[in-house]
């Protein structure tokens, strides 16, 4: 599971169902590159695809039962590591951290 794909995965959790192009417009992918993505993730039975009710030619997505759990396990993966990593900081430095990334990351997607 790469970090893409686990990206991937959240916005899917968040936005389902949604179609291939508003998960590559999300992730801030190529639409070929989402394409792979999505088969792999399907293959690996995390996904599900489908035709749209209202538009045949888009392709919607949703998480099955193992991209929810594998999900689970990313994100507990993730909170281990972070609190591995933060441990150092008292919680008002690590707010103050958390701050000032959101303020790099306005400023670089704005």
């Amino acid at each position: 599971m790469t970090l893409e794909m686990s990206r991937a995965l959240v916005a899917v959790q968040e936005n389902q169902p949604l179609s291939q192009q508003q998960l590559a417009d999300i992730v801030q992918n190529e639409r070929s590159a989402t394409k792979r993505m999505v088969d792999n993730l399907e293959e690996r039975g995390y996904l599900t695809t489908s035709k749209s009710a209202t538009n045949k030619k888009l392709k919607m997505l949703n998480l099955t039962k193992l991209g929810e759990d594998e999900l689970k396990k990313v994100k507990s993966t993730i909170t281990d590591i972070e609190k591995e990593v933060f441990e150092c900081l008292s919680k008002e430095e690590y707010e103050e951290f958390l701050r000032l990334i959101r303020i790099i990351g306005a400023h670089n997607l704005g």
